[in-house]
């Protein structure tokens, strides 16, 4: 069960890869990081990543998400 509205989706066809001495992050890590910004994700109670669970999708969501 989820509240409504509180599930984003995106989607593109672009590379999330990136190297650790890459000075951005990939396209679809900035989106996320975007999408995460709108919605407000540091003012979030408790925090839920899901992901497709690939050794290196571009984003690490302990990393990337960390909590407050």
């Amino acid at each position: 069960m989820r509240d409504p509205g509180s599930v984003s989706y995106d989607a593109a066809v672009e590379s999330a890869a990136s190297r650790d001495t890459d000075p951005r992050p990939s396209p679809f890590a900035q989106r996320a990081y975007r999408e995460a910004r709108r919605r407000r994700l540091d003012a979030a109670e408790r925090r839920v990543v899901l992901d497709a669970g690939a050794r290196r999708s571009g984003i690490r969501p302990a990393s990337s998400f960390p909590a407050p």
